[in-house]
């Protein structure tokens, strides 16, 4: 089924989708607070999650770091989950990349020791292209045919890390409507917290995809053993703030 959003609100829809998987994450925090040591959305440290591989980053416990890379249609049933869209070149330069050789980018550039959960999250459902070559959530190169198996490896430049990267990518799609999402949200929410608190945390969320915001006010990092909050130079956390169970 479609989300009923027009074309021009399309770009901060997605903002919006990728803020509620963050929630998700978070709510998966709040019922195990030792999991995390720091969670950021759109995370601006190279160091730790190269651009490509930023939207939303939770450093472990363990020292491991999880990266989700979240995308969105909407209308999932028309833009499938398909090679044509994660190798599409989004410009007309020399310098041009596919979604999939960024990603790939990013990945080479991490310290492998440090990588828990590499993830691409997104409501697309797989063609029946992708769907022949996933096995346990992950694209098996082996099961890619020819011409198209040559093409990605040409694209990526390297069959070795080319292989391994897919070995480490989950596709995590077919995910869940905004609605459901968001249902989803509130009733683990609500068991940390009251509903005013829920309310304050929410409206501080879609603060952060106002348009005149989107450049900076996106980065947010809750960090620390008791989860707060704080995005580009705004000043403390807003009501409602991650600490204790039963505090939001």
């Amino acid at each position: 089924m479609s989300e009923q959003i027009k074309n021009t609100a399309i770009t901060a829809a997605g903002y919006v989708y990728q803020n509620r998987q963050g929630l998700k994450l978070l709510c998966d925090w709040l019922d195990a607070p030792s999991r995390y040591i720091r969670v950021k959305f759109e995370c601006d440290d190279e160091a730790v999650a190269p651009t490509g591989l930023d939207d939303i980053v939770a450093e472990r416990s363990d020292n491991l770091v999880d990266l989700q890379q979240v995308k969105f249609t909407p209308n999932p049933t028309e833009h499938t989950l398909n090679w044509a869209w994660m190798l599409e070149k989004t410009g007309k330069t020399e310098r041009s990349r596919s979604m999939l050789r960024k990603w790939f980018d990013a990945f080479v550039k991490l310290d492998s020791a440090r990588v828990g959960e590499l993830s691409l999250k997104t409501n697309r459902r797989p063609d029946a292209d992708i769907e022949a070559c996933l096995t346990d959530g992950k694209i098996d190169l082996s099961k890619v045919p020819e011409p198209r198996r040559l093409e990605v490896i040409a694209e990526l430049g390297d069959e070795k890390k080319c292989e391994f990267f897919f070995t480490q990518l989950q596709i995590v799609h077919s995910d869940k409507s905004f609605e459901s999402l968001e249902h989803e949200i509130d009733a683990r929410l609500r068991l940390h917290g009251t509903p005013e608190g829920v309310a304050n945390l929410k409206k501080r969320r879609l603060e952060l995809v106002d348009s005149e915001k989107l450049s900076a006010a996106r980065r947010v990092d809750f960090s620390g053993a008791s989860p707060h909050y704080s995005a580009g130079n705004t000043a403390g956390p807003p009501a409602g703030r991650f600490c204790s169970a039963s505090r939001i």
